[in-house]
C-alpha cells in the first residue's frame, strides 16, 4: 500500500473510492495521503510544512466530508477538512 518512502502507516478512512491515512516520510514528516488502489499513493497536503509533523488524525467522515485534527505552523492543532 505504501510507497517505499513512507513509514508507519495508521489513521484511515475511506472517501471518494479513495483511502486516506496519516504515515511518515523523510521530506515531509507526518502527513496526510491518499491511494486509489492502483496508482502510486500520493501526500495530500503538507499540513505543517516542511518535514515536520503535521500529525493528521482523528479521522471522521460527515455528508461526504472528513474532518480531522492536525497541528499546523500557523495555529497549532486545528479542526480541518
Amino acid at each position: 500500500l505504501v510507497s517505499e518512502d513512507q513509514t508507519d502507516p495508521a489513521s484511515f478512512a475511506t472517501i471518494n473510492n479513495k483511502l486516506v491515512y496519516r504515515a511518515y516520510e523523510s521530506l515531509s514528516g507526518y502527513e496526510l495521503y491518499e491511494y486509489d488502489g492502483s496508482n502510486t499513493p500520493s501526500l495530500v497536503l503538507d499540513i505543517y510544512t516542511g518535514n515536520a509533523n503535521g500529525y493528521p488524525n482523528l479521522f471522521t467522515l460527515n455528508n461526504g466530508v472528513l474532518y480531522f485534527s492536525a497541528e499546523d505552523d500557523a495555529l497549532g492543532n486545528e479542526l480541518f477538512q
